[in-house]
């Protein structure tokens, strides 16, 4: 588990690493390249950081069999996925059933990067924002 507030780019490439959680931490770029990778799991807030460079998750990960993705600010069109044939469970949030449906586009993007026919899990975290405007998360699975 790496714990920091603000990094400008996390790159990786290891032939032995099989888990990575990466949680609360800022990037602008993330960059994967794990052959033997099983479980990934990012829960981070990209920044461009400058005007000039857009940001980018490149994950290059064949054996991956769990991805858990939790990402804001960040254009779906600049992930660039390989081919995972081993995904066995797709968890991502966050899809805002009503009020923010506008943010959604991002959320639909990602799921067209994945053949859901070889998918047996698919969690994905659904938003509500009461009148109170106080949100409220409930986890939907399938």
């Amino acid at each position: 588990m790496l714990s920091a507030h603000r990094m400008n780019n996390f790159n990786i490439h290891s032939n032995s690493l099989v888990e990575i959680v990466l949680q609360g931490i800022g990037l602008q770029q993330l960059n994967v390249v794990a052959p033997a990778l099983e479980l990934l799991d990012v829960n981070c807030h990209f920044s461009d950081g400058s005007a000039q460079s857009q940001p980018v998750a490149n994950i290059s990960a064949p054996k991956l069999e769990i991805l858990g993705w939790s990402t804001t600010n960040l254009d779906q069109s600049s992930v660039n996925f390989g081919k995972m044939s081993y995904l066995k469970g797709l968890f991502i949030a966050y899809f805002y059933v009503y009020g923010e449906e506008d943010r959604n586009h991002d959320c639909l993007r990602l799921l067209q990067h994945f053949q859901f026919d070889a998918i047996p899990r698919l969690s994905i975290l659904l938003t509500y924002f009461p009148v109170s405007s106080v949100p409220l998360l409930c986890v939907t699975s399938y």
